[in-house]
């Protein structure tokens, strides 16, 4: 399960900075992105990942590796979960 919530959030987190797959016209990455993933039959996890608009790419991108790495450090056995910062 912490597997395919790992390969949920590095996906979102992805398009959080690049922002949506070739083909849409973009001017600047939108810092936010949801989706989710099948974990079994019909059973899905879902995730928002977002940054505010003063971090640029390479900070939000820091920002959001730890706060994925410390949420599913957290994760084992939970439902619901969120984790939020701020940029200090």
């Amino acid at each position: 399960m912490l597997k395919r919530l790992r390969q949920l959030f590095t996906r979102l987190s992805s398009k959080t900075i690049h922002g949506p797959p070739l083909g849409h016209i973009i001017l600047d990455p939108p810092l936010y992105a949801r989706g989710k993933q099948e974990v079994l039959d019909k059973k899905y996890l879902y995730g928002t990942i977002d940054c505010t608009s003063e971090l640029f790419d390479v900070n939000c991108k820091k920002y959001l590796d730890v706060a994925i790495n410390e949420l599913l450090d957290r994760s084992y056995r939970m439902r619901g979960r969120h984790a939020i910062y701020g940029s200090y």
